[in-house]
């Protein structure tokens, strides 16, 4: 993540300090550049937010529904697409490929429906020559890193599902799992890792709570039982959240000084897993050198 899109990341946190909000505010003023890239960022993250909402909802999503909301962002790709054909911002292109992979996996879950999986194919192909110039070039000017250089790089905390950012009240009455993805959100690690494990008595998808409860042990930096929940929703044969947690699994154990365990972890991330797969190729790439 470049350092611009790290600042547009603690903007719609809202996690900036008073001082950086106002120098941000100022330059979204007079940088009509910085603007552009933060009101595109903006778009697709809120997009995002909204599908990761949807997708962990019990109502029901028609199928009109989904032509218009994949229309929409078709419609925001091809202006990333545009802007970022004059631009030598290789870091930030690879952030946006990553937030429209995520975006583009609420419409692949659909696998009965060939005509929305074979748009996703085609869509991602549109990018994919300006991407691989982009992380060819990233590689190779970023290399020998130490393992705790490449664990900073890589990790970053599981997105939140089922909060919308910037939303107040989303009119979903508040229960364990809220409680504990308000807790989880405001960086009380210990507190929502106690909620999460309460919460998933009662859900149908345990792994859920377990990927959860992984990230909140490895923000409290216990990797060995943050490893162990990871484990455990790999051998839980549902596969809804295997790639998430091959690369959770493998990063907890690039901590651990075990590399070669951490190798053979991201080899198993299916090739169908969109931005974990593309991860888990850049980190071996790491790895290697």
């Amino acid at each position: 993540m470049t350092e611009d899109s790290y600042l547009f990341e603690q903007y719609l946190d809202g996690s900036m300090s008073e001082e950086t909000l106002k120098s941000f505010l100022d330059r979204l003023a007079t940088d009509k550049d910085f603007a552009a890239r933060f009101e595109l960022y903006k778009r697709l993250d809120d997009f995002v937010r909204q599908q990761q909402l949807r997708v962990f909802s019990v109502r029901k999503v028609s199928d009109e529904s989904d032509g218009f909301e994949i229309n929409e962002l078709q419609h925001i790709e091809k202006e990333i697409k545009k802007y970022y054909n004059q631009s030598k911002n290789t870091g930030e292109l690879r952030t946006f490929r990553e937030k429209l992979d995520q975006a583009y996996e609420h419409f692949r879950r659909d696998e009965n429906n060939h005509s929305k999986k074979s748009s996703w194919i085609g869509i991602a192909a549109s990018i994919a020559i300006l991407v691989s110039l982009t992380l060819l070039y990233f590689f190779q000017n970023h290399k020998s890193l130490t393992s705790e250089e490449i664990f900073s790089r890589y990790y970053s905390a599981y997105p939140v599902f089922a909060v919308v950012r910037g939303a107040a009240d989303i009119g979903v009455e508040e229960n364990p799992w809220q409680t504990a993805l308000k807790q989880y959100e405001a960086g009380n690690f210990r507190r929502a890792y106690n909620a999460f494990q309460m919460a998933e008595f009662s859900m149908n998808n345990k792994n859920l709570a377990k990927l959860y409860k992984g990230i909140c042990l490895m923000e409290l930096h216990e990797y060995g039982d943050a490893a162990l929940q990871f484990q455990q929703i790999l051998s839980s044969g549902n596969k809804l959240l295997y790639n998430q947690a091959c690369w959770y699994l493998a990063l907890c154990r690039i901590k651990q000084q075990r590399i070669n365990d951490a190798v053979s972890v991201l080899k198993q991330i299916d090739s169908d897993g969109n931005v974990f797969y593309v991860k888990a190729l850049q980190l071996l790439d790491r790895l290697d050198n």
